[in-house]
C-alpha cells in the first residue's frame, strides 16, 4: 500500500469512529429500552415493570400535545396497569422493601420520576387512613397491589373560598384488591379519602408529577354525614 492509499485509509478510519462515538451511546440506549419493551415477563400479554415505566412515559408525553384529552389518557394508564405484572422481581423488590410494620402512618416512597409523570407507593397498614385531600391540575391512577383498600371519591361543585367552605358531590366507595384501579383528573374525582380494611400497597401514576405547587394540596373535613350521591359540605383545611 502506497503512501496515499494508507493515508486515505486513515482518515476514512477516523471519521468512522468519530461517527461511531456518536452513534453508539443512542444505539445502545435504543437497545436497552427495545429489551425493556420487549421483556415481558409471566403470561403473554403481561408488562414487566420496566416496561410497564416505558409505556406510561409514551402515553404522558401526549400531555403537551394539543389534543391531550385527560379522561382519554387514564383510561390509557389504566389499561397498562391491567398488563403490569406484579410477580415481576423489579415490582416485587419495590413492594416489599418499603413497608414498616408499626408505623402509625401510611409510608410513601417515590418508585419513579421523570419529567412527564411520576409513580409513588403508598403502603397502609390495616385501618389506616389518607383523610380527604386533592391533587391540583393533576391526573392519578391508581393501582392496587396489594390487599384491600376503599377509595372514597369526591366531585368539587362549587367553592367558598372567603368562608373556607366547598360543597362537594359523593361519587360513591370503590372497594381495591389486587389489580383493581381508581382514576382521576384535574376535574374529576380529584378529592378522595382512602381506608385500608387490610395491610394494603397501592400504585399512583401521576400525571404531571408533583412540582413546588403542587404539592400544597388541599384537605377537608366533612361537615355533615355523607348521603351516596349526594352533595356535602365540607371544610377547606388548607389551601394552595
Amino acid at each position: 500500500m502506497d503512501l496515499c492509499d494508507r493515508r486515505v485509509f486513515i482518515t476514512l478510519s477516523v471519521a468512522s469512529f468519530l461517527r461511531l462515538s456518536f452513534t453508539l451511546p443512542s444505539l445502545a440506549q435504543a437497545a436497552q429500552r427495545a429489551n425493556r419493551l420487549n421483556g415481558l415477563a409471566g403470561s403473554p400479554g403481561t408488562l414487566n415493570w420496566e416496561a410497564f415505566l416505558e409505556y406510561v412515559d409514551r402515553e404522558a408525553r401526549g400531555q403537551y400535545g394539543r389534543s391531550w384529552n385527560q379522561i382519554r389518557y387514564v383510561q390509557e394508564i389504566e389499561a397498562l396497569a391491567h398488563t403490569l405484572n406484579f410477580a415481576d422481581s423489579g415490582l416485587r423488590h419495590a413492594l416489599g422493601s418499603t413497608r414498616a410494620p408499626g408505623s402509625a402512618v401510611p409510608q410513601f416512597t417515590d418508585l419513579e420520576r421523570r419529567i412527564t409523570f411520576q409513580v409513588t407507593l403508598i403502603s397502609f397498614e390495616k385501618g389506616q387512613v389518607l383523610p380527604l385531600h386533592d391533587h391540583p391540575r393533576m391526573t392519578g391512577v391508581m393501582t392496587c397491589a396489594d390487599g384491600t383498600i376503599d377509595v372514597r371519591r369526591f366531585n368539587l361543585v362549587a367553592t367558598d373560598t372567603g368562608n373556607g367552605f366547598c360543597t362537594l358531590r359523593d361519587e360513591g366507595v370503590a372497594r381495591l384488591t389486587a389489580g383493581y384501579t381508581s382514576w382521576l383528573t384535574a376535574d374529576m374525582h380529584n378529592i378522595h379519602g382512602l381506608k385500608a380494611q387490610s395491610f394494603s400497597q397501592v400504585i399512583d401514576i401521576f400525571t404531571p408529577p408533583y412540582d413546588s405547587t403542587r404539592i400544597k394540596e388541599s384537605r377537608f373535613r366533612l361537615n355533615q354525614p355523607v348521603t351516596p350521591g349526594k352533595d356535602v359540605i365540607a371544610t377547606i383545611l388548607s389551601k394552595p
